[in-house]
């Protein structure tokens, strides 16, 4: 309830480690070895939670919406797991990234949430609180949320997910360890903004490098971005790593990355962007890189291997009415790149196809021969919402966007 110690919490610049009995006390990092030392000898001072809800583990709490998808027992263990296993990472990425000050910066965050003296982040399995899209396993609250119905900080997941006990989710099984994947991830948007697209790419990247699949090339590059402290978010190394980790994790992470930075018109960028694409539609790349040749660029994209690339340049394109919205869409996006955009050719796109395409529960992480119009989906969609952040709130060109955007909820 004090006002000096809200401050605190709120603030970006500070990681709250310790409160003494006044809150003037400098905030400041622990140490490894003390991290190292709480998480082995776990002894944290139980928090006061509200009765409303049911204790997990200090510093998290569940709604009866996920107690009754789920059960206290489960939850529990899962939280618990996701702790343990989430410092270890934390603790070993400080070691192996020595001079980078990321990992030691969760570690102390992790260490106030289940110290027991901050408010604790609470778990809702609720379409409630925020609509759901199809492919939406779980979203969470950032810093500054506020609502006067839901307890924030708080971690939401979809409870289409389940079918009877963790059953089908978009064609794939959420295993236990994806579960505890998800909650982490979403616990750092609990504690940072981690804007995907508009900061480096922490989110995707740390649950990626804690609960993926060890001794891959996505987990190498997941947790060097997950451990760096890059420059810039517009540098070239990062740009090249997030296009690898997006195409290793079949992710959209890169994507979202390329629209919402005003990167430099470059052809290096571009190429990386066409890498990042590959695992949309090839045929939708194909069209890509026909507009980057027309647009006078020429080089091939260095990311993508070179067998690949010449299957992709073989492809032979028809005359449909998906060829001519992927050639639309190239146009769009290039225009965009160059910073020459005119909205009004976001008009001629014909989003009611393209939406319908998302209702046949297409799994995102898997690669389709032929997504057909699906592969448009998820892009327009992030265009758009990027797209939104460079006009003010009452301008023409806004509530044009806005009024693309609505078709997609």
């Amino acid at each position: 309830k004090s006002k000096d110690l809200k401050t605190i919490m709120t603030s970006k610049n500070n990681i709250v480690t310790y409160f003494g009995k006044n809150f003037e006390q400098k905030c400041s990092y622990l140490n490894l070895e003390q991290l190292e030392k709480y998480f082995s000898d776990f002894s944290p001072l139980l928090n006061n939670l509200n009765p409303i809800f049911i204790p997990l583990y200090p510093g998290f709490q569940a709604d009866k919406t996920c107690i009754d998808k789920l059960s206290k027992k489960y939850l529990k263990k899962m939280v618990d797991k996701t702790i343990s296993e989430a410092s270890q990472c934390l603790i070993n990425l400080a070691k192996t990234h020595k001079g980078n000050s990321y990992p030691l910066k969760i570690l102390n965050l992790l260490y106030a949430q289940t110290s027991g003296h901050v408010k604790p982040s609470t778990l809702y399995c609720t379409n409630e609180i925020e609509p759901f899209s199809a492919q939406t396993i779980a979203m969470a609250s950032t810093l500054g949320y506020q609502s006067s119905q839901f307890s924030a900080p708080l971690i939401i997941f979809n409870p289409k997910i389940w079918v009877n006990f963790f059953g089908n989710l978009l064609d794939a099984n959420l295993s236990d360890k994806e579960f505890r994947g998800v909650f982490f991830h979403e616990w750092l948007h609990n504690n940072e903004i981690h804007s995907h697209g508009y900061e480096v790419e922490k989110g995707y990247t740390c649950e990626s490098c804690c609960f993926g699949n060890k001794n891959s090339h996505e987990n190498d590059i997941a947790c060097k971005i997950c451990a760096n402290d890059y420059k810039s978010i517009q540098s070239h190394e990062y740009a090249e790593d997030i296009t690898l980790y997006a195409y290793y994790s079949r992710t959209g992470a890169a994507e979202l990355y390329f629209y919402s930075q005003n990167l430099p018109y470059k052809e290096n960028f571009i190429n990386n962007y066409l890498a990042a694409m590959i695992n949309k539609d090839i045929k939708l790349v194909k069209t890509l890189i026909d507009e980057k040749i027309k647009r006078g660029f020429k080089n091939r994209p260095t990311l993508v291997a070179e067998d690949l690339y010449q299957e992709i340049s073989e492809i032979k394109l028809s005359d449909s009415k998906i060829q001519k919205e992927n050639e639309l869409f190239a146009k769009i996006i290039f225009d965009s790149f160059e910073n020459k955009l005119n909205i009004s050719d976001l008009d001629k796109v014909d989003f009611g196809v393209i939406v319908k395409s998302n209702r046949k529960g297409f799994n995102g992480r898997l690669l389709t021969p032929d997504p057909g119009y699906y592969s448009l989906y998820k892009s327009y969609e992030y265009l758009l919402r990027s797209l939104l952040r460079k006009y003010p709130p009452k301008s023409s060109e806004r509530r044009k966007l806005e009024s693309f955007l609505a078709k997609f909820n």
